[in-house]
């Protein structure tokens, strides 16, 4: 049965780093740093350290060389407070998981206004033209194909018997 100590070990650190950081270190390129995450190995050796920042890319830059200038200190905090054999060696590492959460966010925005426009451009009936490097998928997509050349209409295509070979052909004016 694994044992819970490294998961006891890793919140004590957490908690000893967040307050020295807030404490401690007077570096002034450190900006509002907040510590998310810490995991320790197996064997107590190592611990990696989760932080975010709060700004921009300068920002985390400028408090990651604070916190790795910071870490001899930390790391001998950690020691004094937790009092065992082996002090575990500090990695900060920077925690992209919000802005990865935040990407994902404005993703699901994108595509749910999108698929809105859709829907309502198909309620009033209007045509949707869709591009997509996988002619297949167009194809097995659409309801009715239109090729249009100089805003006419030079070929009606029925999706159901329509392959990307006579829908190119359509579209270059060749005959099928």
């Amino acid at each position: 049965m694994p044992s819970n100590r490294p998961l006891k070990v890793a919140d004590r650190i957490r908690e000893i780093v967040a307050a020295a950081l807030e404490s401690r270190v007077k570096d002034p390129r450190l900006g509002f740093v907040t510590i998310t995450d810490v995991r320790v190995t197996g064997d107590l050796q190592q611990a990696s350290v989760f932080f975010t920042v709060l700004g921009d890319e300068a920002a985390r830059d400028a408090s990651a060389i604070a916190l790795n200038s910071a870490k001899g200190m930390l790391r001998s905090e950690v020691g004094h407070a937790l009092g065992l054999r082996v002090t575990p060696t500090l990695e900060f590492i920077h925690d992209g998981l919000q802005e990865s959460a935040a990407a994902m966010n404005d993703l699901m925005f994108e595509v749910a206004r999108k698929d809105a426009e859709l829907r309502k451009a198909r309620e009033k009936g209007m045509a949707i033209v869709l591009i997509s490097a996988d002619l297949e998928e167009l194809i097995g997509m659409s309801d009715r194909l239109l090729v249009m050349l100089r805003g006419e209409v030079t070929a009606e295509l029925n999706p159901a018997n329509t392959t990307p070979e006579s829908l190119g052909a359509a579209m270059t004016g060749a005959k099928k």
